[in-house]
């Protein structure tokens, strides 16, 4: 009991300190956001099999509103992609994650209903393949979300607009400097009937096929 104890009110202690009220975490997008916290969500069942007591404050004040911001985040789909992104900012690429499938099944007993909202947003996403099976459910029906414009404090807004083919999305970043993000308040992304207008940041490390966009994206 004891160690349970120590494991959820330090497990609260983390979640508390990185995450903005509304939802934002410190980290962003497909290449940092999704490996940290994305280890915290695939936490949530075992505190939920050890009865810790601070399960529902857990969910309620930190999951549920990161995962909602993460989902909102999407782009309309790019054409190059096939599908929804996540964009890139704060040195992360744009991409695909698999971690929306496992947040649906780590919250499927608790939320059953936003567990099969990200299970839509995982197949927008094009449904690339978890990194952590174990805790994916496959009996979780898709279900399908009205994307809308959406402010979120420490992170800036996502604006859309006639979601579909001809859907609109344009991001305004305004929020905190904390981790890898830089020094770009008022940068913009826009994206209009497919096409990539205001361009994302590339992640840029390595040999990364988006490193031929950075100038575009300057």
């Amino acid at each position: 009991e004891k160690w349970r104890a120590h494991v959820a009110g330090y497990t609260e202690y983390k979640m508390a300190s990185q995450i903005a009220p509304g939802g934002a975490y410190l980290e962003f997008g497909a290449s940092y956001h999704m490996h940290g916290y994305s280890r915290t969500t695939c936490s949530l069942p075992g505190l939920i099999a050890a009865s810790a007591t601070n399960v529902a404050r857990l969910y309620q004040s930190y999951h549920r509103p990161d995962w909602d911001y993460v989902m909102n985040l999407l782009t309309p789909v790019d054409s190059r992609y096939g599908s929804r992104l996540l964009p890139g900012l704060a040195n992360a690429g744009p991409g695909q994650i698999g971690h929306l499938a496992e947040a649906a099944g780590s919250f499927a007993r608790v939320d059953p209903a936003f567990a099969s909202a990200l299970t839509w947003a995982w197949q927008e996403n094009g449904a690339p393949k978890p990194e952590n099976p174990w805790i994916v459910r496959a009996d979780i029906q898709p279900a399908p979300q009205a994307l809308t414009s959406r402010v979120f404090p420490g992170f800036g807004a996502v604006l859309r607009a006639h979601q579909g083919p001809n859907e609109t999305y344009l991001l305004l970043r305004s929020g905190f400097d904390w981790s890898h993000w830089y020094i770009d308040q008022g940068h913009m992304i826009l994206l209009s009937r497919g096409a990539v207008l205001l361009p994302y940041q590339p992640y840029a490390y390595w040999d990364s096929p988006q490193k031929a966009e950075l100038d575009l994206y300057n």
